[in-house]
C-alpha cells in the first residue's frame, strides 16, 4: 500500500566572533516536505506475510481443536477408569474372602495331616497377592478420580483432604 511521510526541519546558526574581525551573521533555514512512496512489487513479501498469517490462523484453530478433542478423551478415559475401578475393586475384595476362606481351610487341612507346609504358604501368597492387587486397583481408582476431577474442573483442595482421610482410615 502507497505510505506518505511528512518531514520538517528547523536549522539556526548562532553568531559567534568572526574572520579577521568582522561579525557573523545568525543564518537559519527551514526545509518542508512530503514523500509519497508506492512501490509496485516488493518482490512478494506482502502476499508472503498474507499468506503465513492465513496459515498461522489455521494452525492456532487446528491446535485448539487438537487440544479440545485431547481433553475430551483425557476425561473420557478417566470416567471409564472410574467406573470400571469400582467394579475391579468389588471383584478383588471377593476374591480376597474367597483366598483367605482357602487359606483357613488348607490351615485346617494341614493340622489333620491331609495338607503340607507348602499348601499353606501358597494360600498365604495368593492371599497376599490379591490383597496387594486390591491396594493397587484402589490406588488406579483414586488416580481415576482425581484426574476426572482435574479434567473437568471440579478438582478442589476437599477433594484432596477426603481423600488423605480415607487413606488414613484404611491404611491403618
Amino acid at each position: 500500500l502507497p505510505t506518505l511521510d511528512a518531514a520538517a526541519n528547523l536549522r539556526r546558526n548562532v553568531p559567534g566572533p568572526g574572520s579577521q574581525g568582522l561579525p557573523n551573521f545568525e543564518q537559519r533555514s527551514a526545509n518542508i516536505g512530503l514523500e509519497l512512496e508506492w512501490r509496485l512489487y516488493r518482490g512478494g513479501s506482502v502476499d508472503s506475510a498474507i499468506r503465513e498469517a492465513a496459515a498461522n490462523e489455521d494452525k492456532a484453530r487446528q491446535d485448539l481443536e487438537k487440544a479440545r478433542r485431547d481433553s475430551e478423551l483425557f476425561a473420557r478415559q478417566n470416567y471409564l477408569g472410574v467406573t470400571s475401578g469400582i467394579s475391579t475393586i468389588k471383584a478383588l475384595e471377593a476374591g480376597i474372602t474367597s483366598s483367605q476362606s482357602a487359606l483357613d481351610s488348607t490351615r485346617l487341612g494341614r493340622d489333620v495331616g491331609v495338607r503340607t507346609q507348602v499348601d499353606v504358604l501358597n494360600a498365604q501368597q495368593q492371599l497376599f497377592q490379591a490383597r496387594r492387587d486390591l491396594a493397587k486397583a484402589k490406588y488406579d481408582y483414586i488416580m481415576s478420580t482425581l484426574r476426572l476431577k482435574s479434567a473437568v474442573g471440579r478438582l478442589t483442595e476437599q477433594d484432596v483432604v477426603a481423600i488423605n482421610a480415607w487413606l488414613d482410615r484404611n491404611g491403618k
